[in-house]
C-alpha cells in the first residue's frame, strides 16, 4: 500500500527517492529492461546509508539516465510511504524543470525512455502505486 501520510506502525527499512524530470510540459520515464515486468518508471533508486534524500536523487538521476543536476532547482513535492509485507519504506518524491530536453545516457536497467505529458504517461503500463504519485505530483 502507498500512503500518503505516515501510517501507523510503520517500520522503514530504507528510504527511496524518484524525480520527475520535466521539459516543455513532458515529463522523462523510464522502461525496466527486465524487472517489473518491463513497466515505466520516473529515474529511482534507493538512498545509500551516507546520503541525504536530495544527493540520492542527484545520484540516481546521473547514474539512470546521464543527467546531472543542480542541488538548487531540486523541488521537494512530497514524501509518500510505501508498506508492502516484506519492507515498509519512504518515497521522497522531486521534481525537476529542464530548460532544454537532454542527450540520455540509459544504464542497463532500462530499455527506453518517453516524454509525455503526465495525462499520457497514466495510459503507459506504470509501476505499482505511480498513478497515485503522478497524480498527486501533478493535481490531475
Amino acid at each position: 500500500m502507498l500512503y500518503f501520510s505516515r501510517p501507523e506502525n510503520f517500520n522503514p527499512r530504507f528510504s527511496a527517492v524518484g524525480i520527475y524530470l520535466v521539459h516543455d510540459e513532458k515529463v522523462l520515464f523510464l522502461k525496466y529492461t527486465k524487472k517489473y515486468d518491463q513497466a515505466w518508471t520516473l529515474p529511482s533508486g534507493k538512498v545509500e546509508p551516507e546520503e541525504d534524500e536530495s544527493d540520492a536523487v542527484i545520484r540516481e538521476t546521473l547514474e539512470e539516465v546521464g543527467v546531472k543536476l543542480d542541488k538548487d532547482k531540486l523541488i521537494h513535492l512530497f514524501t509518500a510511504f510505501a508498506s508492502y509485507p516484506d519492507a515498509d519504506f519512504p518515497w521522497f518524491v522531486y521534481r525537476y524543470d529542464l530548460s532544454e530536453e537532454p542527450e540520455l545516457t540509459l544504464s542497463d536497467e532500462h530499455s527506453d525512455y518517453v516524454w509525455v505529458t503526465p495525462e499520457e504517461a497514466l495510459k503507459l503500463k506504470l509501476i505499482q502505486h505511480e498513478n497515485d504519485c503522478l497524480k498527486k505530483a501533478f493535481n490531475i
